[in-house]
């Protein structure tokens, strides 16, 4: 294990709703990849043999979403229900309305030349983006799969995200308390922007990490949305007077516990 990178300044997101240390922004990424819980399998009748030798799980999604990496070329049936990892509820209708649409929507990912990140973008407001444009695109990629119904935002992007993750952001119901739908893309690209130099420690000290445990790495893109999902689950549960589980403080907690 290696810590994670530190700075003087923290990081702030989210227009200045959010606030965090690199270091700890870091633990709870670290934690968020890699680790784990008990598995608790329930009890196997004796006629079939011993349990599974398991005993862990992941704790958080990275391994079964982030880790298990999308197919080469256009979107495909399997990168449609990747979402599915991270809790998204999605009916049966939506699925096959999404393969309806996919032939249209990898129209508009083909022509965005792969290798083109999110926070190089020279703006993110889409509301102003001109036509044909790498942005236009993006967002028409997002409305097509908004418009079936059963989709909507969430799945669009949880989507659109696992299959170019240096490309979509990634946006939930959680995330949207801080990052409203229709402002969402500019405050992410502010925030990767203007703080560029932590995103790259970040990434660059995750990348390491990750190779050791033979894993893919994270962009940056997909580290904000961790550290913002993480803090409001726990904004959101202690408003609803609910234990702080499996959110922002037991995330640092946990990475301060392995290493990071």
């Amino acid at each position: 294990m290696t810590p994670a990178p530190t700075a003087k300044r923290p990081l702030i997101l989210a227009g200045g709703q959010i606030t965090c240390s690199l270091s700890d922004a870091g633990r709870a990424i670290g934690a968020y990849a890699f680790a784990t819980t008990p598995l608790k399998p329930g009890q196997m009748p004796a006629a079939v043999g011993p349990g599974p030798t398991a005993v862990e799980r992941a704790r958080w999604s990275a391994e079964i979403y982030d880790f298990q990496r999308p197919t080469p070329g256009p979107l495909t049936y399997n990168d449609l229900i990747a979402n599915i990892a991270l809790s998204s509820q999605i009916k049966e209708y939506a699925i096959s309305g999404m393969l309806a649409v996919m032939g249209e929507v990898n129209v508009e990912l083909k022509e965005i030349p792969v290798g083109t990140t999110f926070w190089n973008l020279p703006n993110a407001d889409h509301k102003a983006a001109l036509r044909r444009t790498d942005l236009w695109r993006m967002w028409r990629a997002v409305e097509l799969f908004d418009a079936v119904p059963g989709v909507a935002f969430t799945i669009a992007h949880k989507t659109l995200h696992h299959k170019r993750p240096e490309l979509f952001p990634l946006l939930d119901n959680v995330t949207e308390q801080v990052l409203p739908y229709g402002a969402s893309w500019t405050l992410i690209h502010k925030d990767l922007t203007t703080q560029s130099e932590a995103f790259a420690a970040l990434e660059e000290w995750f990348a390491v990490e990750a190779k050791n445990r033979k894993r893919p790495s994270l962009t940056r893109l997909r580290m904000h949305d961790i550290i913002v999902w993480l803090t409001q689950r726990d904004r959101a549960r202690a408003a609803a007077g609910k234990p702080l589980t499996d959110g922002w403080a037991d995330a640092v907690a946990e990475g301060a516990r392995l290493g990071f």
